[in-house]
């Protein structure tokens, strides 16, 4: 039946995730919708449309009976990385440029997003300066002659122009021509509910997991 903004309580919120986990939407991702949820109550709130001030404190309680938050961070070994560099990549010409993109993503942890900003960037011998909207500041990384190096290929080759989806693909077929196919677990919660998936190491890595490897 009809739920009225000032019935919201914490059984609310916990029969609300129940219900999103049984129709196999994820905490992580039923948290976004609780989200979205509190701030039309606020507004609703500081428009005096109900009087229900404690929702948000009803929410927190609820949220404590459900596993949100999995650490499934997916980075490179440094095995993994060597065999990334070395791979024989001959009979895919178009790979060589994702590929130094990709490592160049590891050895500065800069975000895609600012990987678009590349050719506005300060360059030194020693550092490279990228001014960060996120942040609303430079971001400073430290680089050497190696790094060096692929950032001028990186600029000849634009790559960083590319979608993002064309560029995690591409991470993605060259991580598995590398090998990097060890068996790695995906643990989602649905509700109570607790999911294993297990799938190969290079079907998770995309730009993302640059600054998780950044060494």
């Amino acid at each position: 039946g009809e739920i009225k903004p000032d019935e919201i309580d914490q059984v609310f919120f916990i029969k609300f995730i129940n219900f999103m986990g049984e129709r196999g939407i994820s905490n992580i991702t039923t948290k976004k919708h609780l989200k979205n949820l509190k701030a039309i109550l606020k507004w609703a709130l500081d428009k005096d449309l109900h009087t229900n001030y404690k929702y948000a404190q009803e929410c927190t309680k609820a949220m404590k009976n459900f596993v949100f938050e999995v650490n499934n961070k997916v980075y490179l070994k440094e095995k993994e990385l060597f065999a990334l560099e070395k791979v024989d990549l001959s009979n895919y010409p178009e790979k060589h440029k994702y590929r130094d993109l990709f490592l160049f993503q590891i050895y500065t942890s800069l975000r895609y997003t600012e990987l678009e900003l590349l050719d506005d960037a300060i360059v030194s011998e020693s550092t490279i300066k990228i001014y960060s909207e996120k942040n609303k500041d430079f971001v400073v990384r430290p680089i050497n002659d190696k790094i060096h190096k692929l950032l001028i290929k990186v600029k000849q080759d634009s790559v960083y122009r590319k979608t993002i989806k064309i560029y995690n693909e591409h991470i993605k077929e060259i991580c598995k021509l590398a090998g990097v196919d060890s068996e790695i677990f995906e643990v989602k919660y649905y509700g109570k509910k607790k999911e294993v998936i297990k799938k190969s190491k290079f079907e998770k890595i995309s730009n993302h997991n640059a600054r998780n490897t950044f060494i």
